[in-house]
């Protein structure tokens, strides 16, 4: 089984590889992450979530906004063809330090930042800590507050020192095909994924090292929300919300309205009966969002 998965994952990797191969650049002394620029005008910093990569916002809400924006989509650490941080920094704060120090290596002070799910917690960090170089934030389908409940058997197993070295370069990518179409539907339920969604990198998530980078950030950050959460009033530019009303992989009430009482000048929008992936379902209410922390012209 092992070897077969070998060759299923050697074959499906050198597919997904052809289909998203490394457009952009590489910034960061730090850390190379890869980045990739669309439109002239105020800066937009965009980071994608988990299991994603920088062209699920350039095939959605980029078209829409690189008229009146300088779009810069860039692909956190250990995420596609970026390079990854030290060992023990899969967290969103520390991830934000990382693309912080590469987008003030282009010179910008204070952009706009949109984080789509974990890229959202990302942002937030981000605001938090350096609030006077944020001139806007943009939270998209977020995870913003620590949860309850039970870690994902297969993150656990992932980490197991044998059972993880073994399966991880052979089975993940062949049962994570098998199984696209029952995660597909969670994180679009109660919509259906749209035709743009085939632009989506998620098979590139499915490599080896990918795979591994994706469950560190995962399995750490519920206890880094609840460390990072309390300073959210910290946050003085003015931040806005996105969330379907549907969502099941984050809650809009435990997540988006709460952080709107805690943080009184934030404005949420909600899509009613809309589900995670809100950037392919409904990019022209993303964009409208991004439009108003734009300054005006």
């Amino acid at each position: 089984m092992l070897c077969g998965g070998w060759w299923w994952t050697h074959a499906a990797t050198a597919t997904a590889e052809a289909d998203f191969p490394p457009a952009g650049r590489m910034v960061g002394s730090e850390v190379p992450l890869r980045v990739i620029e669309r439109g002239k005008g105020p800066v937009v910093v965009m980071v994608h979530g988990a299991w994603g990569g920088p062209e699920d916002w350039l095939t959605t809400v980029v078209p829409l906004l690189e008229d009146q924006a300088r779009c810069l989509v860039i692909e956190r650490p250990g995420h596609g063809w970026s390079s990854d941080t030290q060992p023990g920094a899969g967290t969103p704060l520390a991830q934000a330090r990382v693309l912080r120090a590469a987008v003030r290596e282009l010179g910008i002070e204070r952009p706009i930042l949109a984080g789509f799910s974990y890229g959202a917690s990302v942002c937030a960090a981000w605001a938090t800590q350096w609030p006077d170089e944020v001139a806007g934030v943009l939270l998209v389908s977020p995870a913003l507050y620590p949860w309850t409940g039970f870690e994902s058997a297969l993150f656990a197993a992932a980490n197991l020192p044998l059972v993880g070295e073994l399966s991880v370069p052979t089975l993940v990518m062949p049962m994570g095909l098998i199984t696209a179409p029952a995660s597909l539907d969670k994180v679009f339920q109660p919509q259906t994924p749209p035709d743009t969604f085939t632009g989506s990198p998620w098979r590139l998530a499915l490599r080896a090292a990918n795979f591994r980078a994706n469950i560190r950030d995962l399995r750490r950050l519920r206890s880094s929300v609840a460390i990072v959460s309390p300073y959210y009033p910290r946050i003085t530019a003015p931040v806005r919300l996105v969330h379907g009303t549907g969502d099941r992989v984050a809650y809009a009430d435990f997540h988006s309205a709460r952080f709107a009482k805690e943080v009184p000048h934030a404005q949420v929008t909600f899509i009613p009966d809309a589900g995670h992936q809100v950037l392919y379902t409904d990019p022209r209410i993303v964009a409208e969002e991004l439009e108003a922390l734009l300054p005006a012209r």
